[in-house]
């Protein structure tokens, strides 16, 4: 086998600078595949390689890693690596300057198979900074060696000594030429003292034949020819032109003349998104946004904040997402049109979560205080860059997909149901609308549009329907669900497109009208009602809360009771809830204050009026047991029959009036919808029962028709005659 013709020293060259798009031939020595970090499942493949000189190591890209999986680089396969990202950008501090390594962007692997054996015998790199010029690169007006050492082709740099002056003399009371005395001159031949030369460091000898005497004890200084230290004015500034000595003087400084000086302006340099890491101390990136999502708060014991994210794509067509945190929200959310190019510099890259991220880059961006966003103006360059980017997964790999995964479908319009409105387990009201697709799979599923997509498309699709199209749709970000069989539904952050312009779309249309895919037999992969919102509460009685112990494990339980109220408790009814918004639904926190300085620390902002709110104490009974239940919001204005506004004044009621209404509501029968969950309460835990939902008068139904109501009856009886 001929032997490979390999890069040589080329490897020195690729640390030292920021990148290399050029591409040269090199062997690898080793490899090794890196285990994921915690909370990041995506592996990276570390190669150390050689280009018959030099040898280091190679880092690479995520989107690499296939052929690290396959086994295509083996030890001693020979490569050509097409892009990298060179040592001078792989961290901020000396240390990391100093790493032997960079990372491939871009590489091919050539030949049939890895050569035999190694090439050459390469060494590691010699150490210091990576492109640091050697001792002997300076500015090449003298010969003198670094560090004292013997005379070079150039001066040295990085703390090698200046250059001699232009007559050979030294600095730093270095001699001067032998012809001349030492340290203010010796004898010449004919015995004649020859004068010393002006100018020399320190009271050595200076350059014109003018003597100085140390520290300024010249006869001579400040003569036409002086330009000593210490006391020997420099020659320019004694005649009254400008000043070339030292200390205030503007000739040769520290550092000036004697090798690069690093620059700190450096401009900021566009890269592409695929190469962002950690280890890039500077770097811009020009990008599309695609989409962007909704403002959302949280909150833990801990803290609480908000955050915004949105989605951006650079004209390589790699996808990256950023976020913004708190007070870079009020900043940066407005900025933020989706469509627009924009400019981003000085943010920082951590690894995403796949759990709420679901981009295929390995990082995200976060935007910072000192975080630049720059609008660009549309050219021919950003025409090139995609308004939106798809990753369509079949409708048959749903099955093998886990539940809370986001992923993008593409499908026909099997049929689409009316929008209706359900309560969500917080007492919330919101709206949902179901819809079915199918695609060449031979599968189908059912999509949940929620709130404002039930409109808009939902409405859209709805008409469509009727009038007997099947539009194809396009989601970017569903989340899977296996409620009832697998499901999807949307995200605040779902973008919907229907009959897109997308050559998927046109080979779904021609298998749908021309190729039979109108008639073709599917397999449905939800159940009707799957896709959330059609949680059917478990019936029980008061005394199986206590009996099986719900929710002393630490998990909710969501049931339904057939009860009546015996026990109103009339004492702080009512409470003021703040009116605001908090991550996209009311806050309805307890405000602090009073009239007219009203303060909610939720969400860290004033309210004018308060929303009353009912927090009623009451207790419930059925045939089998009794307990405490709290009360809710529309819950309450349910049991009282009154909105809590009524209530919010209760010492201007009249004391008659308020005792007839709680009596009339005592002793009617209810279908409670209760939430039984751990609170805390200091350091103990306790279960509280929670009437989490507007509750009804109890109906005839099965569980009526069964003799359940009779039960009812006859407590609502016993009850009576007790309180007689």
């Amino acid at each position: 086998m001929q032997v490979p013709q390999l890069s040589n020293g080329v490897l020195l060259r690729a640390l030292a600078a920021d990148s290399m798009a050029e591409p040269f031939i090199v062997q690898v020595l080793d490899v090794q595949a890196l285990q994921p970090k915690e909370g990041n499942n995506q592996k990276r493949g570390k190669l150390v390689i050689s280009d018959g000189v030099y040898k280091c190591i190679a880092l690479l890209a995520t989107q690499l890693t296939p052929l690290l999986e396959s086994g295509q680089l083996q030890k001693y396969s020979i490569l050509q690596i097409n892009e990298v990202v060179g040592n001078r950008k792989l961290g901020n501090s000396s240390s990391a300057a100093n790493k032997k390594l960079f990372i491939v962007l871009s590489l091919d692997v050539l030949g049939p198979g890895p050569y035999p054996q190694m090439i050459g015998n390469p060494q590691t790199p010699p150490d210091g900074p990576a492109g640091a010029p050697s001792a002997a690169a300076g500015n090449g007006i003298g010969n003198t060696g670094p560090y004292g050492g013997p005379p070079g082709p150039q001066a040295g740099g990085y703390g090698a000594p200046p250059p001699p002056m232009a007559n050979g003399t030294g600095m730093y009371a270095a001699p001067p030429r032998a012809a001349t005395g030492q340290y203010g001159g010796g004898p010449t031949a004919d015995g004649m003292q020859q004068q010393p030369h002006a100018g020399g460091m320190y009271g050595g000898p200076g350059p014109n034949g003018l003597g100085t005497a140390p520290f300024g004890n010249s006869a001579n200084a400040g003569g036409p020819g002086s330009t000593g230290m210490y006391g020997g004015p420099p020659q320019a500034a004694a005649a009254g032109g400008p000043s070339s000595g030292m200390y205030g003087g503007a000739g040769p400084q520290y550092g000036m003349g004697a090798g690069p000086v690093t620059q700190t302006n450096e401009p900021l340099r566009i890269v592409p998104v695929k190469s962002l890491n950690p280890y890039l101390s500077r770097w811009t990136i020009k990008a599309r946004c695609t989409q962007k999502g909704e403002v959302r708060r949280w909150s833990n014991p801990r803290s609480e904040g908000k955050l915004f994210s949105f989605d951006l794509v650079d004209k390589d067509g790699t996808e990256i997402r950023a976020t913004a945190w708190n007070d870079q929200v009020d900043h940066f959310y407005d900025m933020v049109q989706v469509g627009h190019i924009f400019m981003i510099s000085k943010a920082s890259l951590k690894p995403r979560n796949a759990k709420f991220n679901n981009t295929p880059h390995e990082y995200e961006i976060y935007l910072e205080r000192s975080s630049q966003l720059t609008p660009c103006e549309e050219d021919q360059e950003t025409a090139t860059i995609p308004h939106i980017m798809f990753s369509f997964k079949k409708l048959a790999e749903l099955e093998t997909i886990e539940a809370g995964q986001v992923v993008d479908v593409i499908g026909v319009v099997d049929s689409v149901d009316p929008w209706n409105i359900i309560t969500r387990r917080d007492g919330t009201e919101t709206r949902k609308r179901s819809m079915v697709l199918r695609d060449d799979s031979g599968r189908s599923v059912e999509v949940t549009l929620w709130d404002k997509f039930t409109s808009m498309p939902g409405d859209e699709l709805e008409g469509k329907v009727r009038e007997g199209q099947r539009p194809v749709v396009a989601f970017k970000g569903l989340r899977v669900g296996d409620f009832n069989g697998k499901n999807l539904s949307s995200l605040s952050s779902t973008t919907v497109q229907v009959d897109p312009d997308r050559p998927e779309a046109g080979y779904l249309r021609n298998w749908y009208d021309v190729q039979g895919g109108s008639s073709m037999a599917v397999a449905a992969l939800s159940e009707k009602g799957g896709g959330g919102g059609g949680r059917q509460d478990r019936r029980i009685t008061l005394k199986q809360i206590k009996d099986e112990g719900l929710a002393t494990d630490g998990n909710t339980a969501w049931v339904s009771v057939l009860g009546t109220i015996a026990h109103i408790r009339t004492e702080n009814m009512v409470y003021p809830a703040c009116t605001r918004d908090f991550n996209g639904r009311p806050c309805h926190k307890k405000l602090g204050g009073q009239e007219g300085s009203w303060w909610c620390e939720r969400c860290g902002a004033g309210v004018d009026e308060p929303a009353w709110r009912y927090l009623l104490s009451v207790q419930a009974e059925d045939h089998t047991d009794h307990t405490w239940l709290t009360a809710f919001g529309e819950a309450g204005e349910t049991i009282m029959g009154c909105t809590a506004q009524q209530f919010s004044q209760p010492e201007n009621m009249d004391s008659a009036a308020f005792a007839s209404i709680v009596s009339e509501r005592s002793f009617v029968p209810y279908n409670l919808k209760l939430k039984i969950h751990q609170d805390s309460y200091g350091d103990e835990q306790k279960v509280k029962v929670c009437w989490h939902s507007p509750c009804s008068y109890c109906s005839p139904c099965r569980v009526c028709a069964s003799g359940t109501c009779d039960h009812l009856q006859k407590v609502l009886l016993e009850n009576l005659i007790h309180h007689i």
